[in-house]
């Protein structure tokens, strides 16, 4: 049967070490067949994918346009940021991590801990490891 596969997530993810050079043989296999398709959602996973397997697939970007839903910032001193359930980055740390760094000099490693449910974007924080 023909398979038509539409990647949101990494390649690697809940493969464990073990089986992924197994792993990239079959996914190899299956994106040369002409009877499947695959396309990821967006241009950073179908970088990645590129980038571990040498592999190219197409983008196709969900829009949501059924919606009809607009955004139409008023605070301009404000970012908004998306968080998605997106397992492998999470932009609010990402974002705070770098404003750490930027404000200490480069000097801030750590983990990224919160928010929990009703917390906001300044609850957010990245913990230092020392």
């Amino acid at each position: 049967r023909p398979l038509l596969a539409y990647l949101g997530e990494p390649v690697l993810l809940s493969v464990p070490e073990h089986e992924r050079q197994k792993w990239w043989l079959e996914f190899e296999a299956l994106v040369m067949s002409r009877r499947n398709f695959f396309a990821c959602y967006n241009p950073y996973l179908a970088a990645m994918v590129e980038h571990q397997t040498g592999l190219t697939l197409p983008v196709i970007r969900l829009h949501g346009l059924y919606t009809d839903a607009a955004y139409f910032p008023t605070r301009l001193s404000e970012v908004l940021v998306i968080k998605g359930p997106n397992i492998c980055v999470d932009s609010a740390c990402l974002l705070n991590r770098f404003a750490a760094l930027a404000a200490n000099g480069g000097d801030s490693e750590g983990a990224c801990a919160g928010p929990e449910a009703g917390q906001s974007f300044t609850d957010f924080q990245c913990l230092s490891s020392r």
